[in-house]
Order: C-alpha cells, then structure tokens, then sequence
C-alpha cells in the first residue's frame, strides 16, 4: 500500500471510530497505529473538542460531489498519483477520503505528507506568529447603568455632580469628591470599572487610594466613602495602595476573605477560574478573615509575607515570599520564579487572551524562571520559555469564534 494510501486509509479508520463504525478487523487495525506514541498524540489532536465540533460543522454543509471534483483536481497535480487514478478501487477509496480529509483528517495529511509534526491546516484555523501585548483599557458602569468605554473616552470628565467629580485622564481613573464627607448620602452609590482580558487599568478612589486592576478583574466601590469603614468588592486581582485613616478602616470583600487595613499597599489574586486565593503584603499590617468566621481563625500579616488558600480547602498558609513576584505585573513585568507552565500560561493568557493546551498533560508541570516585559509580543515569552523549558509552542487562530489558542507538546 503507498503512502498516500495508508493516509487515506487511516483517515477513514479515524472517521469510523468517530462514527461508532468500525468493524472488528478495523478497530484492531486502527488500535496498532495508535500503539505509536506520535500517532496517539494526532489522533487526539485531530478529535480534540473545539476543532473536531467545527469539523462536524463543515461535513454538514458540504456538498460531496463539488468536494470530490475538487480533491481530484489537486490530485492531477500530483504525479505519483496518476496510476493510482486508474484504478475504480483506488477512486472509490479518494472519492471518501476527499470528504474525510475536507472534515477531519487534514491534520493527519499534512502531518506526514509535508513531515510538519505540528501544523494542523483546517478551514477555521491560521497559524500566526505572535500575538500583541494588552493594554490599557477597561470599562466603567455607574450606579444607573450606563456603561463608559474609558478607552475612547480619554481624557474627558465622566462625571460631575454634586458628591464626585470622575475623570479620565492619563489611563487612570480619579475620583474627587465634591462636599465634604458629612454632607454625602448616607446610602452610597456603587460604580464599577471591569477590566477585560488583554487589559490593564489604574483607579484613585475617592479617598485618595489608588488601585491598579488586572486583566479579568472588576472591582465594585461607592462614589463616596461614608459610615465607618471603607469598603470594595474585588474580583480578579488588583494591588492597593490605601491612604490611611485610622478612624475608617479599608476592607477588601472577596469571595474568599475580607482583608482589613489601615494603610498599607498588598495585592490581592482571587480569579474564579484559580484554584486559590492569595495576598501578599508589601507595607504595612492587614487582618484576613470570613464573615462570622471566630477571631481564632483570623490571620494577621506583616510586610514580605503572603497568606494562600485553596479553594478547596479551608487552612491559609502564611509564607516569607520576594513581593515582587506577586506585584511585578503592575509595573509591566512578568516575573516567573519555578513556576510551572500552567500557571504561566493562565497568567499570561489574560493578558494576551488567548486559551492553551498541551499535546501531553505532563507538559503542564514543567518548570520555567524568568522575567519579561508585558509590552513585548508574546513571541518573546513564549521563545524565551520554549528554549529553556524544552518545548515547542503553535498559536492558532480560529476564525468562527475569533479567538486564539496556544498549544504547547514536547521539543
């Protein structure tokens, strides 16, 4: 059997298999390829979710004639092909694997015809070299929920009323207040700025704080301060900077803990999609706790420190760490520290938008250290993790969904 064949042959071994098909000589047939390391590891490429379900959806619509006629005309192209032309048998066999190679199997094909180990050509996927670095973007939503793109509302005042003056200036948010405290609602209203994925934003709160958000990340807070405690809602991460007052303590409501300070700067990670929620404490002393949680359980934390919780479980550990590891994103930097690939791409994912995957799950406990700059391409990172981690990276694009995704397997 040639090579071209085989491929076709196995293209409609995989088709059956997908298909619940296969016959008892063929699920054995196809069960001795998948013996090889390499063949498992494109077969599951090619039935992977996301790019098996687009499949499916082009087979619906094709029509298979046109399709044939197509592939054959490709085929005249090709000479060591003629004979096989000639053979009814043969066409029968290309005129199915026309449809199976337009559907499913073009991974596969190009894989051993053009000897790339890690291109899958498909209608809805391109394969790009880089993506760009986020920026400074994000969204704001008032308390009568009109929504403020501060992207193209630079510069500009947001709103003034009686109680706050907002504005847009610089890519940073600031908050005024316009009476003196005594004079504001007793029952504030609530503003919230979200920040997308590939997004970054700085935010000074009417008392003076400043807060820098991070991609994914929203922080729900009043137009005004009133009564006695300064309170925001976070979700993502956010580092503080908070101006003290001892007589209105600030306090950070998460889903996980409630972090209560004076003054101090920390920063704060709690992303639904982690499986766990951190703070790392630069300057300063603050209080971590749940509501109805009793005092013996209450952690306090002093500077250089970071406390951690697992989602899934309920003891904190308090740690001496290097802030900067923790905080460096707000400066523009990525700094990774033996941590593995995982995490880094989850991290850096938000901040390029994009989704990952690995060829081989083994690949997501591999280890990297390094530090580089967000502004970069994420070419950069990715180069710089490749060549020390021992990895090879494909960033794919798909077209019906417009999104990006990174795929990571073994150098």
């Amino acid at each position: 059997m040639s090579d071209y064949e085989q491929n076709y042959y196995i293209a409609d071994l995989i088709y059956r298999s997908v298909t619940d098909s296969l016959s008892a000589s063929e699920e054995a047939a196809l069960n001795t390829w998948l013996k090889n390391d390499e063949n498992r590891q494109l077969y599951d490429r090619i039935l992977s979710e996301k790019i098996f379900a687009e499949k499916r959806r082009i087979y619906a619509e094709l029509n298979v004639d046109d399709a044939y006629e197509r592939f054959l005309k490709k085929l005249n192209h090709q000479e060591d092909l003629v004979e096989v032309k000639n053979h009814r048998s043969i066409t029968s066999l290309l005129k199915y694997a026309a449809i199976l190679i337009a559907v499913l199997a073009t991974a596969y094909l190009t894989f051993f015809n053009e000897g790339n180990n890690h291109a899958i050509i498909d209608r809805d996927v391109e394969v790009v070299n880089t993506l760009q670095p986020g920026f400074e973007k994000a969204t704001l939503v008032l308390s009568d929920g009109t929504e403020v793109n501060l992207e193209k509302n630079r510069d500009q005042f947001i709103l003034n009323n009686k109680v706050v003056q907002v504005q847009n200036t610089d890519n940073m948010l600031v908050y005024k207040n316009n009476e003196e405290p005594d004079e504001s609602p007793l029952v504030p209203l609530y503003h919230t700025l979200y920040v997308p994925k590939g997004g970054i934003y700085k935010l000074e709160l009417p008392d003076g704080s400043l807060v820098w958000l991070n991609s994914s990340s929203s922080l729900k807070f009043p137009e005004t301060f009133s009564g006695s405690r300064r309170i925001v809602e976070l979700k993502g991460e956010a580092y503080f900077d908070i101006k003290k007052d001892a007589a209105k303590p600030f306090v950070v409501k998460t889903s996980v803990k409630d972090i209560t300070v004076l003054g101090t700067e920390f920063n704060v990670s709690n992303y639904s999609d982690d499986n766990f929620f951190a703070t790392t404490l630069v300057e300063g002393k603050v209080k971590l706790n749940s509501e109805g949680q009793p005092e013996s359980q209450t952690v306090y934390m002093n500077p250089g420190e970071r406390a951690v919780q697992m989602r899934n479980g309920r003891t904190m550990q308090v740690s001496d760490v290097d802030t900067e590891r923790y905080t460096a994103w707000k400066d523009g930097k990525f700094y990774f520290e033996k941590e593995n690939l995982e995490n880094i791409l989850t991290k850096a994912g938000r901040w390029y938008d994009f989704k990952f995957s690995f060829t081989d799950p083994e690949l997501k406990e591999r280890l990297f250290t390094g530090v580089v700059r967000k502004d970069y391409p994420l070419e950069r990172l990715l180069g710089m993790i490749a060549k020390a981690s021992k990895i090879n990276y494909q960033i794919n694009y798909y077209k019906s969904n417009q999104a990006y995704e990174v795929l990571i397997s073994e150098n």
